[in-house]
C-alpha cells in the first residue's frame, strides 16, 4: 500500500462516519472520493458534504473528525508498512553521488541548510538559496 492509498482509505472512513452520524445514506469508496473530491482533505470534503447534504457540524465536531482521522492514519500506518522499491539503495547512491560531484566544487562553495547558515535549518528552505546568492555577491535575492 502506498501513501496515497492510505490517505484515501482514511479519508473515506472519516467522511463515511460523518455521513452515517448524520443519517445520510451515501457511503463512498476510496476511488469514488478520489474521483469526485480529488485533492481535498477530509476536512474540506466534510465542508462540501455539509453543503451538499444540508447538515451542519460545529467546530468541536469537525475537530473531533480531525482527531479521528489522525488516529486512523496512525493505526493504519502501524498495521501496514509502506515500503518503496529500492528504498535501501537510495542513501548509498546519494552518498556516492555526493562524493562524485564534490570534486567539481570548492568546499566553501557548497551550501547546506544544516551547515552553511548562521542558524541551521532541518528542512529544505528557500532561505538557503537566498543565503547562497548573497554570499556569492547577488544582492537582489
Amino acid at each position: 500500500m502506498n501513501t496515497e492509498e492510505v490517505s484515501l482509505k482514511v479519508g473515506a472512513a472519516v467522511v463515511n462516519k460523518v455521513l452515517a452520524d448524520q443519517n445520510t445514506s451515501p457511503q463512498y469508496t476510496n476511488e469514488e472520493l478520489n474521483q469526485q473530491y480529488f485533492a481535498l482533505t477530509a476536512r474540506q470534503t466534510i465542508r462540501k458534504f455539509q453543503e451538499e447534504y444540508s447538515f451542519t457540524l460545529i467546530s468541536e465536531q469537525i475537530e473531533a473528525c480531525t482527531i479521528y482521522e489522525e488516529d486512523l492514519l496512525i493505526e493504519l500506518l502501524h498495521k501496514t508498512p509502506i515500503l518503496c522499491n529500492g528504498v535501501h539503495a537510495i542513501p548509498k547512491k546519494l552518498t556516492e553521488e555526493k562524493s562524485w560531484i564534490a570534486q567539481y566544487f570548492d568546499e566553501d562553495q557548497v551550501f547546506s541548510t544544516k551547515s552553511s547558515m548562521p542558524t541551521p535549518k532541518s528542512k529544505p528552505d528557500p532561505v538557503i538559496c537566498q543565503w547562497e546568492m548573497k554570499k556569492n555577491g547577488c544582492h537582489n535575492a
